[in-house]
């Protein structure tokens, strides 16, 4: 179900009152829209924002598992 970004309820004008002055509240709404043209324009790959940050993950994940490996078969003592 898609949320409705036109600030209206049952035909009212909602009031935000200070809301929209505030830092974050713009950064969140910055942000789900991006998220929403990244979900719109990758949907036939099925690709989310979810996915991409669990891929950028996993190359990080194996250099630091081999970096370690590599410290303890080199023979130092230090532990990671």
């Amino acid at each position: 179900m898609k949320r409705r970004s036109t600030g209206r309820r049952r035909g009212r004008a909602i009031d935000f009152g200070e809301l929209p002055t505030y830092v974050g509240y713009q950064v969140r709404r910055t942000q789900a829209k991006i998220f929403a043209d990244f979900e719109a324009t990758l949907a036939s790959v099925d690709f989310t924002p979810g996915s991409f940050g669990v891929l950028t993950l996993i190359p990080r994940q194996s250099r630091h598992h081999a970096g370690g490996a590599g410290r303890r078969r080199s023979g130092s003592t230090s532990r990671p």
